[in-house]
């Protein structure tokens, strides 16, 4: 009953928020009325007090558009300053074109895992140590929006496995996760290395290299190149090997069936 009341309430404040919105735009472009409030209602910076404080400061100038205009330069100028100094701060999170294929990337190894019954989680911060190799437990959360809980479990585990190593970060608290097994170790962890998939495997990040070349001067471009590279020589060894032992006399007479 009391929820009815407040749900009452909320439908008696819309209606009036639309009846001023329709009047302010003569009817025109409602949809924006209702993508924008969800967005009011749901983004957490408004609730942000300081966001409120900072339209307030504009409307008391009473400028006009010209001098808005200047204004807002200015604050474009900031937040553009704000946010390359944050991402200084944080060189495990990448930007644009390079953060699209970090996701391709982390995209194949989760489905590599899946052909193991790897969790989706395991596979990702798998993925994420094969490419950056030294992480936090707050950087490995950070990038991958997983629980608190969730990177701390994958940790233990992965660490229990010797895919990862930790260190304690001197003069704190935190520990440094460090990726301390190799690429065959990885095979053998996820799955994402067998005969069936060598071949689509190799494709994959072949394209991908050939791609991110397009993105020299991008942050990030250089490790993930590096780590790609990685990738491309294990896969031709690996190759080599499959070959090896599907030539071998063993494997013909278990395959003619005298074994």
């Amino acid at each position: 009953m009391e929820n009815e009341e407040k749900f009452k309430k909320i439908v008696e404040i819309t209606e009036k928020i639309s009846q001023n919105y329709l009047e302010n735009i003569n009817g025109r472009d409602f949809k924006v009325l209702k993508e924008k409030l969800k967005d009011f209602l749901t983004n957490p910076l408004w609730d942000d007090k300081l966001i409120f404080q900072l339209k307030e400061e504009i409307k008391e100038l009473k400028i006009n558009e010209e001098n808005l205009s200047r204004i807002w330069e200015k604050i474009e100028l900031k937040l553009d300053s704000s946010y390359s100094k944050f991402m200084k701060r944080k060189p495990h999170i990448f930007e644009g074109k390079i953060k699209e294929y970090e996701n391709r990337l982390i995209d194949f190894f989760v489905k590599a895992g899946q052909l193991k019954g790897q969790s989706q989680s395991f596979s990702t911060i798998i993925g994420y140590f094969l490419i950056h190799k030294n992480l936090t437990q707050t950087q490995v959360k950070e990038i991958t929006g997983f629980s608190k809980g969730s990177v701390s479990t994958n940790l233990n585990n992965l660490e229990r496995f010797g895919f990862l190593k930790k260190k304690l970060i001197k003069g704190t608290r935190k520990y440094l996760y460090s990726f301390g097994g190799s690429m065959s170790q990885l095979s053998s962890s996820t799955g994402a290395f067998k005969k069936e998939i060598n071949q689509i495997a190799t494709q994959f990040f072949q394209s991908k290299i050939e791609e991110l070349n397009n993105y020299k001067n991008k942050k990030g471009y250089k490790l993930l190149s590096k780590r790609l590279n990685g990738v491309m020589k294990f896969l031709k060894i690996h190759k080599r090997l499959i070959n090896h032992i599907m030539d071998s006399n063993f494997i013909k007479d278990i395959i003619r069936g005298e074994r």
